[in-house]
């Protein structure tokens, strides 16, 4: 039975919503029984929604909690994750351990903190800054260093995943279906739109100033079983997924949507999704082919010092890749210290095979420049021996 016993402020939740949020503030038992609820902007194709609750008439007033609602199978999913990982990730933890349930079991919510562990007056006034896809390339208000320093608390927070990885040969289906399943098909059509019916027919060919070897030629061509670097994984790690909070005078960065999580898959995975976010989902700029091709072969060597160096056709430009860069580097740097150590091969692999899954959404990542990437990890893997278990 719902019961409306809590004012919610607002003009746009639906009934399933309304419910949830009533049923979470009854949970915490709020002195005032009033809530103010807000649309929380982030990537996503899952279908769930993400809001701001803040406990009383208006935002911005004490700490806000992120309410995630989806369908009940799904959101259930979800906080199986969150039981299996709590030990795995830096702060991972709900604001109630608690799955809350519309009557007709339909629709589910997870009530997410927004802060981590700071600690702060619930009465003051908070700077919202939603994810890290709003600061990560504002080179106006946020010094590299300040931006690095946000990248380093979050890649704390996977430190422990990392350290716990070990190597295992597993099926490819096994470690890597969710991200290719029906994505494979639309991103094979996809490709082939942007190379055209020609090129899908070679195994090679020029594309965009370079050669490139055929994004599903190399795809099909990887063995059925591989030696994987397997531990836990947030498995969704994309810009929109870490939170911000500037209520302590620092941005502080949160995990949130563990939908993807997993006890045993390639570690990689998290480090290669937030690297082809920053790169192909969030450039604040539209590039300059030529230009990014330069930055691409970097990319491509792990010659990252040398894009700090390049000249670009503007200031904005230059700053925007320079801070891309520096990040990368960081991030690369922890991934690559996997498990005593993993080759540079590896770490391309799972970049590629994520990054063919992601070509699926053609709303969000950019259509020519992911496909040339592609082209030249295959190209650069093609030859390269993979070893297994045996040797």
């Amino acid at each position: 039975m719902h019961h409306t016993t809590v004012q919610i402020n607002t003009d746009f939740p639906d009934f399933a919503e309304s419910e949830l949020i009533t049923k979470i503030c009854l949970h915490k038992d709020i002195n005032n029984k009033e809530a103010h609820i807000s649309a929380f902007k982030r990537f996503g194709f899952s279908g769930a929604k993400i809001i701001l609750l803040h406990y009383g008439k208006h935002p911005g007033i004490g700490w806000p909690d992120i309410v995630k609602k989806s369908r009940y199978t799904e959101i259930k999913k979800e906080f199986d994750a969150i039981e299996a990982l709590r030990n795995k990730f830096k702060d991972l933890k709900l604001v109630t351990n608690e799955l809350f349930v519309t009557d007709n079991e339909e629709w589910g919510a997870l009530v997410y903190e927004y802060y981590g562990n700071i600690q702060g007056n619930e009465h003051d006034t908070k700077i919202v800054k939603e994810t890290f896809r709003e600061i990560i390339y504002d080179t106006e208000n946020y010094e590299d260093e300040r931006i690095l320093e946000v990248l380093s608390a979050v890649l704390y927070k996977i430190s422990k995943p990392r350290e716990e990885a070990r190597w295992r040969t597993s099926s490819f289906e096994n470690i890597y279906s969710k991200y290719l399943r029906d994505h494979k098909k639309f991103s094979v059509q996809r490709i082939q739109s942007i190379l055209g019916n020609k090129s899908m027919q070679d195994k090679t060919c020029r594309f965009l100033g370079c050669e490139i070897l055929n994004p599903t030629v190399f795809l099909s061509s990887l063995p059925d079983q591989m030696k994987v670097p397997v531990g836990p994984i947030h498995g969704d790690l994309h810009l929109d997924n870490i939170v911000i909070n500037e209520g302590a005078g620092f941005p502080y960065p949160h995990l949130i949507d563990f939908e993807w999580g997993k006890l045993e898959s390639d570690v990689l995975i998290d480090y290669v999704l937030f690297e082809n976010s920053l790169r192909f989902m969030c450039f604040p700029k539209k590039e300059n082919l030529k230009e990014q091709l330069n930055v691409e072969k970097c990319y491509l060597e792990n010659d990252i010092d040398k894009i700090l160096r390049m000249n670009f056709s503007s200031k904005e430009k230059r700053h925007l890749y320079r801070r891309q860069a520096k990040l990368v580097k960081l991030l690369r740097e922890k991934a690559l210290m996997i498990n005593g150590g993993i080759s540079f091969e590896r770490y391309l692999l799972t970049q590629f095979i994520v990054l063919y899954g992601l070509m699926r959404y053609e709303d969000s990542y950019s259509s020519y420049i992911p496909v040339r990437t592609l082209g030249l990890i295959a190209k650069k893997l093609n030859n390269f021996h993979f070893p297994n278990d045996d040797e």
